[in-house]
């Protein structure tokens, strides 16, 4: 073999090589970055005692610790997060009993995704107000956001998409 082909081999393979790890890596960003839901490894959603009284209160949410905020980051593979990217989410919000705890905390994007952070809280203020109302019980509500946030969206809202009143900060 001449020299030349084996040069342009080597070149070929080294592209491809170049071009797979390419789209290995834009797939596990995007997988790591913006997830929809929460991975119930890290995240499988962690409640506490709470009254009904409590949850039918306006209270302001819990800061959540630098320490605990980089563990969850951490542990969703994300460095280096920008704050308009992202909300430290509670997969089942204080006023729902939600406990500022590591097991109940994951990176939602603001942007970027159909089912974002915003559309996420339209569903938190809307169980809030059916738990008040004595529509569903609060344990309802928990459940519907440890399962399937998306899921539970879609039957409190009866829709199969966001509602774009919901899709940016309200």
């Amino acid at each position: 073999m001449r020299v030349e082909n084996k040069l342009a081999l080597v070149g070929i393979v080294t592209a491809s090589i170049c071009i797979v790890l390419f789209i290995w890596g834009v797939r596990l960003v995007t997988e790591q970055q913006f997830r929809e839901r929460p991975d119930h490894a890290f995240t499988p959603g962690l409640s506490g005692p709470i009254t009904i009284d409590q949850v039918c209160m306006d209270r302001p949410t819990p800061e959540v610790s630098k320490e605990t905020r980089s563990w969850v980051f951490d542990h969703y593979g994300i460095d280096r997060p920008k704050p308009e990217t992202y909300e430290l989410d509670f997969l089942i919000p204080p006023q729902l009993g939600g406990l500022n705890d590591r097991k109940n905390l994951w990176p939602q994007p603001k942007e970027h995704l159909e089912w974002n952070a915003y559309i996420k809280d339209a569903l938190e203020k809307r169980l809030q107000e059916l738990v008040c109302d004595h529509t569903i019980p609060l344990e309802e509500a928990q459940a519907a956001l440890t399962k399937d946030w998306i899921g539970a969206y879609q039957t409190y809202f009866s829709v199969r998409l966001p509602l774009t009143i919901h899709l940016h900060p309200q």
